[in-house]
């Protein structure tokens, strides 16, 4: 009889055997070999929670221009770890992207970490329609192999006043000029000459 032993040992065991000398999602053939628990380095920092942190802590929504903050706890147990790029990405509530960053993209390498504590993505309006929204989380290298990731599994509210439609909530103000002429400030774009009838 053969003994298996612990599944996330087996998985532990068997990613390390693979990807021995990996540092970089380039490095493997097939991208999904660098996701999730197949990674090399998954789990040497891990999501313990992430905090929606509102304007008014009694009104657990966020207003149109106002500002949200996400606070995601980590944990390094396995000892400091100087490559880490932390993302997120928020979602509509049809799973569309509507925006996406990382501290690598926004140029600011992160203190190395280790042991617990968090990092804050601070938003300072959130220019979005009423609906419910989720976030992505994301810990990985530079070289975009994953520590940790949680998928659109953080719910954050909108309440916005009117009602527009769509997604985003645009600063917007109308103007009526009386005489007012078309041109001189910008493209302009009129309507196509109309097609002549072709007989056969």
């Amino acid at each position: 009889m053969i003994e298996v032993g612990d599944p996330n040992d087996v998985i532990r065991t068997f990613r390390e055997r693979l990807m021995t000398g990996v540092y970089s999602a380039g490095d493997v053939g097939n991208p999904d070999m660098v996701k999730g628990e197949l990674s090399p380095l998954w789990h040497r920092v891990e999501i313990t929670a992430v905090e929606v942190v509102y304007p008014n802590p009694d009104e657990q929504v966020v207003h149109p221009g106002e500002p949200l903050e996400f606070r995601i706890g980590y944990h390094a147990g396995q000892g400091q770890v100087t490559d880490i790029v932390a993302g997120i990405a928020l979602y509509s509530s049809m799973g569309q992207m509507i925006y996406g960053t990382n501290s690598h993209l926004m140029h600011q390498d992160l203190d190395p970490v280790d042991g617990d504590g968090s990092i804050t993505f601070s938003i300072r309006e959130m220019p979005l329609l009423d609906g419910t929204y989720r976030m992505t989380v994301g810990l990985h290298n530079v070289g975009g192999l994953q520590y940790d990731h949680w998928e659109q599994q953080v719910p954050f509210q909108i309440a916005a006043p009117g009602r527009d439609v769509g997604i985003v909530r645009l600063d917007t103000k109308i103007i009526v000029e009386p005489n007012g002429v078309v041109g001189g400030h910008g493209p302009v774009f009129r309507p196509k000459a109309p097609r002549p009838d072709v007989r056969l």
